[in-house]
């Protein structure tokens, strides 16, 4: 709880993002019900990374992976196969 208060008031997650090597495919997956890191702030973020594949979870809200795991686990299974990955 102590690194994540931490991270979340000093953290700069668009620097962080800027920081990965373009090598490395990045995801972003988001709820559209997020209230914690609301729609906009993914998009912002995602503008540090503008090849990164995007995707929503419809109703979904900051725990998308807990609200709707097959959703999740669905773009995670299609990023891990377009990554040559085996799933």
């Amino acid at each position: 709880y102590e690194q994540a208060s931490r991270m979340l008031s000093v953290g700069d997650l668009i620097l962080d993002i800027g920081a990965i090597a373009p090598a490395v495919p990045v995801q972003f997956a988001y709820g559209t019900a997020d209230v914690i890191t609301p729609p906009e702030a993914n998009l912002r973020a995602a503008s540090a990374r503008p090849q990164a594949r995007f995707s929503t979870i419809e109703g979904a809200g900051h725990a998308c992976y807990i609200e709707d795991p097959h959703a999740f686990a669905r773009i995670v299974e299609d990023f891990a196969r377009s990554n040559g990955q085996s799933v």
